[in-house]
């Protein structure tokens, strides 16, 4: 069974332009927010008025207003933005278990090493590859926590974008030409987007960071200036683009070279 979520972001902006919310009565507005979180925390609210008046102790009238915002299935009452948001968050919510387990599976194989001493013996140990740099291609970087970053980039689509919103966000003058972008940090932060977090590449990945590029320095849009940063604040940055794209994604491949 999956862990209850106990939260949901609320899209303020989304909340006053919509014109069924804007023309709801206070009464009206105040039973929807209610009824929005009781669905998202159940997973639905009956199809069935009476058992919908008393549970939100409502008039009759408020409630048919309100029900027009939600769908029905299997005698469920929905809502899309929510299904929207909370798929996101157990898309993140995997991603952090995954992570943690990882995390934690790696300090135990440390452990081991360590206290059996094979840490020691693999150290003391060159590769003749070590031994000679110039049999092999790798990209030897230092990033913002100071640790060496020694990584040799696949050519796939991944490394493809990561030069991309590199030389995207150089024009914008939001990283320096200097900084090293062949890193595995940049690479592992856009591949885990799709293996690990489930975002589709095609379809969500493409347009939605095409998007937030085309809107980097504009009001409320994140700030997110490299691909650890993109995938910390996917939920923000994809919120952002279904609020406010409004146009055609049909030059994505031209763009990306993919």
């Amino acid at each position: 069974m999956s862990k209850k979520l106990h939260w949901f972001p609320f899209y303020y902006l989304d909340w006053l332009s919509d014109i069924d919310v804007a023309m709801m009565t206070y009464s009206e507005k105040g039973l929807y927010m209610d009824m929005l979180c009781r669905c998202f925390n159940e997973d639905g609210i009956p199809n069935d008025i009476n058992k919908l008046k008393r549970i939100f102790k409502c008039e009759e009238s408020d409630l048919k207003e309100c029900v027009k915002m939600f769908y029905e299935k299997d005698e469920k009452l929905f809502n899309k933005k929510l299904d929207e948001i909370k798929k996101d968050q157990r898309k993140v919510s995997r991603a952090k278990s995954f992570a943690g387990k990882k995390s934690a599976e790696a300090r135990r194989n440390k452990k081991v090493m360590t206290s059996t001493g094979v840490e020691q013996v693999l150290n003391s140990v060159a590769t003749e590859a070590q031994r000679n740099s110039t049999n092999t291609v790798q990209y030897n970087t230092v990033d913002n926590n100071n640790t060496v970053d020694a990584f040799s980039m696949p050519d796939d689509k991944y490394s493809k974008a990561c030069k991309w919103f590199f030389d995207e966000l150089t024009k914008l003058e939001k990283v320096k030409k200097s900084q090293k972008w062949q890193t595995k940090t940049w690479y592992d932060s856009f591949r885990l987007l799709e293996v690990s977090d489930g975002v589709e590449w095609e379809s969500e990945f493409k347009p939605v960071v095409k998007y937030y590029v085309e809107c980097i320095g504009k009001e409320y849009c994140p700030e997110a200036f490299s691909p650890k940063a993109i995938r910390s604040k996917w939920i923000k940055i994809k919120g952002y683009y279904e609020r406010n794209n409004k146009g055609s994604n049909d030059n994505e491949k031209s763009i990306w070279g993919l």
